[in-house]
Formats: structure tokens, sequence, C-alpha cells
């Protein structure tokens, strides 16, 4: 009989073991040799695995011809393709700080400043430090400062040129009033572009470009303000004179909501295609009054393009008598919209949840995309943000609950919605906080499996179970000023086995207030909250890791490193070497390690 009870105990410890992790390799006895990491890394003290890196911009506005410039920060290319990661109002003469959690292996960003006029520049920013200066200049062509805009404009009476009206619909330009002053009355802007009467496509005048020799500096002729019906054609010619290095046509369709929305890429012209010269139509489908800009782009040699004949279907919409502002004004925006990790960007949190025991570091037990939603008012202040959360793997089966701590007051925070707490595991404040918390902690839910189910998407002889998305919104009443919330992603954890206290967090991130210390410094973990160790064990693997876009994750039982051979030198070069190793890149990843869907192509 106490054989068979003894034999039934074995039995039922060895499931529990199965349903841990998906299999027997994590006794609780931590001097069993088969206790250990998969693993003989040597990790630096003191290394998070931080992908990430917090940064800061001091954005200045030196010299624009505004009250106020809306800066956006991209992390490429704005015209070429750039994610937006960030954006605020900045006053002419005021220093605004951005503060953002960039990938470690960006050295740069790209800023592109617009002002109401429609006028924009672009800058890039090189990431030297952790605070790092950028100005934000307006500039017209090589020799005119921004202020020279104004100079130009003159009262409505002034904007004939012999019997030439140019309230007109369609609202057309072929610059054979010769004088590029006569157009920026009439509220064109000449950004580093003139009028020429040598190389013209027809008539005796053509709109001319100066030398495209820097992506920074582009040359744009912008139109004014044009009421659109939704119907017509936008008409135009262009050719370059000659072809060096790289050069480019985009033509942008620019609107008067006041929050520089990212501009819609109307047209686009690669140079190196062909310089001669195209007669270009473009059904135009927008309604509304915008602008449309045609910006010239390029790098090495002193080519310059032409552009005449230009049709725009619509009626004149802009005001000569008051800056050229449009007929209706463009107000400072009450509403900005950012996104974190980017603009259509998902970041990847991937924890191991046997902790404090050791798991096999395939880093699947937990896997969850997500992408934040941060809306800010006027003033830059913080009203919401908006989770989207998407369960993408369950490679274990211990239950487990996700949240996120916050480094303000619970009752900063006046509501939470979309959270699914369905199992009495989580007790909340009326405004949707977890009760007994010096800090904000909002619980996203408290089972991962309640939809997808335990060990999904991890194996592929398996089928695919359907990922799970899961939307939260939190809203702060009064706002949060960015400094005082601090950056994304902020203190993500899991618990797990239903116990509350179990908490797994990133490593040397803290637990919340109901995390149980008595799991600290047990089995194989090495936290220690008097020097700020937290969630690393004594050689320094880690349980959880960031990552700040969508991550191909190892399958089951394959550690990290077997699925990313340049995760080892990064992980014990404390994150110097190889900081991009999880992306796809040659030489980063072993395909056959990793798990993709069914229909993803390898």
């Amino acid at each position: 009989m106490l054989r068979y009870i003894f034999i039934t105990i074995t039995a039922l410890l060895s499931v529990f073991l199965l349903f841990s992790c998906g299999k027997v390799s994590n006794p609780v006895d931590p001097n069993d040799d088969n206790d250990r990491p998969p693993l003989d890394l040597t990790i630096p003290q003191g290394f998070d695995y931080s992908t990430t890196r917090d940064l800061s911009l001091d954005i200045t506005a030196v010299d624009i011809d505004a009250s106020r410039t809306i800066v956006q920060v991209y992390n490429d290319d704005p015209l070429g393709g750039g994610r937006l990661i960030d954006q605020v109002v900045v006053r002419a003469g005021e220093t605004v700080r951005v503060d953002m959690n960039l990938p470690t292996y960006k050295t740069e960003v790209w800023l592109r400043s617009t002002l109401p006029s429609g006028l924009f520049s672009l800058h890039i920013a090189e990431i030297t430090q952790s605070v790092n200066a950028v100005q934000i200049v307006t500039i017209l062509d090589e020799t005119e400062p921004a202020s020279a805009l104004s100079n130009a404009q003159g009262s409505k009476s002034s904007l004939m040129s012999g019997s030439r009206s140019f309230v007109t619909n369609p609202v057309t330009n072929d610059f054979e009033a010769g004088d590029r002053a006569v157009y920026a009355a009439q509220c064109w802007i000449f950004q580093a572009t003139t009028v020429e009467g040598n190389g013209v496509i027809s008539g005796n005048f053509s709109m001319r470009t100066g030398p495209m020799t820097s992506p920074i500096n582009p040359q744009v002729l912008t139109s004014p303000w044009v009421d659109l019906d939704g119907s017509g054609t936008l008409d135009f010619k262009h050719y370059l004179d000659n072809f060096r290095g790289t050069k480019e046509l985009t033509v942008l369709l620019l609107d008067n909501s006041g929050n520089a929305n990212p501009p819609v890429v109307l047209y686009y012209h690669d140079y190196e295609t062909t310089t001669a010269l195209q007669d270009v139509s473009i059904p135009i489908t927008a309604t509304g009054i915008h602008r449309i800009a045609w910006v010239f782009r390029g790098t090495g040699g002193n080519a310059r393009g032409f552009l005449d004949d230009v049709s725009i279907p619509g009626m004149y919409a802009s005001n000569p008598d008051n800056g050229c502002e449009p007929l209706v004004p463009t107000t400072p925006p009450s509403e900005i919209i950012n996104n974190y990790p980017a603009d259509g960007v998902f970041g990847t949190l991937a924890f191991e949840d046997l902790w404090p025991n050791f798991g096999d570091y395939d880093m699947n037990d937990l896997v969850l995309d997500y992408n934040i939603k941060i809306t800010s008012n006027g003033d830059n202040n913080i009203t919401s943000l908006e989770y989207t959360k998407v369960i993408r793997a369950i490679g274990a089966g211990l239950d487990s609950g996700f949240g996120i701590e916050f480094p303000v007051s619970p009752s900063r925070v006046s509501s939470v919605t979309g959270q699914r707490l369905n199992n009495g595991l989580i007790n909340t404040l009326g405004n949707g906080t977890e009760a007994g918390q010096s800090r904000a902690v909002v619980m996203f839910w408290d089972d991962s499996a309640e939809i997808m189910g335990k060990f999904s998407n991890t194996q592929p002889e398996q089928a695919h179970v359907p990922e799970d998305t899961i939307r939260v919104t939190i809203t702060f009443n009064p706002p949060v000023s960015r400094t005082e919330l601090g950056s994304a992603p902020w203190n993500p954890f899991i618990f797990v086995r239903g116990n509350r206290g179990q908490e797994i967090h990133l490593p040397n991130r803290p637990g919340t207030s109901l995390a149980d210390p008595s799991f600290f410094g047990s089995f194989n973990d090495d936290s220690n909250p008097a020097s700020g160790k937290f969630y690393l064990s004594e050689t320094n693997l880690n349980w959880a890791i960031n990552l700040p876009e969508s991550f191909v994750y190892p399958r089951e039982t394959v550690s990290i490193m077997e699925a990313y051979p340049r995760y080892r030198a990064w992980a014990e070069s404390g994150g110097e070497a190889n900081p991009d190793w999880y992306r796809d890149l040659p030489g980063n990843r072993v395909n056959a390690n990793l798990y993709f869907p069914p229909s993803v192509e390898r």
C-alpha cells in the first residue's frame, strides 16, 4: 500500500513538472545537476538584457517663421519609409525634451518640423549621449533666412500680374510671371527653389530647384492651400537636367489638421530610372483643405530638377492677408497621437515561467506582442494609453496573469477599460488599478490561456492556434507629464501558478508592492533588493526579455542561444556586441530552430 502511494505521488509530480513548461527538467532541488540552465554563458554583473535604451532629445525651435511647429521623430527617413515614433508641439524659442526608448542599435533618428503654413524641414539627430540637443531651423533657400517667407507675402491687391488672377479653380501655376516673389505673395512656398528662364519645360519660365546634394536639405515647392472636392486630377510636368549620385521627386498631400500627420505620398519618381520629361496626371480623391508639396532630394552632383504646368483640382483656399493661413484656419492641436515602439510596429515581451527555478531558456512560455497608442494634449501631457496586446504563444502549462506597473500614484489613473479579470485573483479599485499597490498597477488579465489554451504555438507539428488580442485603455485625469510618466514599456510582469505574489519581471525591474519577497534568493534566483538586483540568477541569467520589434521566438525546448547564434556574444559583452542580434539579418537566425506559423514563409 505504501509502495502504491509512493508510485502515485511520483507520477503526479512528474505530470506537474511536465505541465510546468512542457518537459521534465526542473526539479525543485537546486543541488540537482539537472536543475541548471542549458547554457554556459558568462554574463557580466549588472547586465540587464536591455535591447533598448532611454534617450532624450532637447528640441529647440531657434529659427522658425511661426509661433510654433510640430516636430515629428522618425526611426528613419520619413520620406523613405521611416516610422513615426514621437511628435510634440514646440513653440518658437522654447526647448522641449522628448524622452524616448529606442533600440540600442540605433545611432540616429530623423526629425520633420512642420509649420502651420505647411512649410517643413528635415533634420538628422545623431544619438551620441543620453541627452542630445537638436535645433529646428526653417530654411527657404541657400541665401534667405526663414523671415523671407513673410517678407515676400503681400496684400491681396498686389497679387495680380497684369490680368492674371491667382484665385482660380483649378489652382494653376505656369511660372510665366517670371518672378518667384509674385507667387510667394500668392502663398506658394519656394524652399531652395526658384523661377528660372533657362532649361524651361514650356513657355519662358519654369520652377527650378537648387543643387540636390543632401537628403536632409530637400528642394521643395509647396502650393497654396486648396479646397479639394474629391474629383479631378493633379497635373504637372518635371524632369532632371542631368543625373549624378541619387535623385528623386516625391509629391506629398499635406493636411491642415494642425497635427502634422504623416503626409500622403501621391507620386514618387526615381531619376535613376529616367531623367527625361515626365507628363504626370494623378487622380485626386481627397476632400477638404490641403496643400501639395513637390519634394526634390538627392546626393552627389549638382543636378537640378524642373517643374512646370501645375494644375490642382480645387478652389484656392489661402488667406494672403493673414500669413497665408488657410481660410479654415489651423489651430494648435488639442490631441497628439504617438505610438510605441513606433507607428505600426509591435514589440515583444517573452517570459520563462519557472522562476525562481531555471527553465529551458527557450523564452516561449509566454510571448506577447504589444503596441501602445499614447495620446497627449496640446501641452504634451499624456491623457491616455491604449494597449493592443497579442498573446502569440503559451509554451507552458502554468497559469499566468499579466500586468504593468507605472511610476505614478494610483490616484493619477481615472479609469481602466478592457481588462480580462475573470478568476477572482485580482482586487481592483474603482478606477481599475490594482488594490494594495503604492504605484499604479494595471492588471490586463489573470489567465493568459483563457482564450488560446496552454501549450499553444511553440511546436510546428501541432495545429496553429489563432492569436489572442486584448485591448486595454488607461486614462489619466489630470493628464500626466511625459517626464513624470517616463518612457515605455515601464515595468511589465507576469505572475504564475495562480499565486499573485509570484511575479516575474524584466531583469533588474523590482517587484510591485504585492510581490512576495520570500521568493528572492531562493533556488536559482539571486535577487537582492538591497543592491538593486532583481530577477537574475547567480550567473546573471534572465527569465524575461523585451524586444523593440516583433520577435520570432524559439521552438519548444530550443534555447534562445541555439535559435539566435549571436545572442551569446551580445549577452557576454553586456550588450556591446551584436545589438541587433534578434533582427532578420544574415547570420542572426537559425530558422529551423524558430517557430513560424504555417502561413509564414521562412
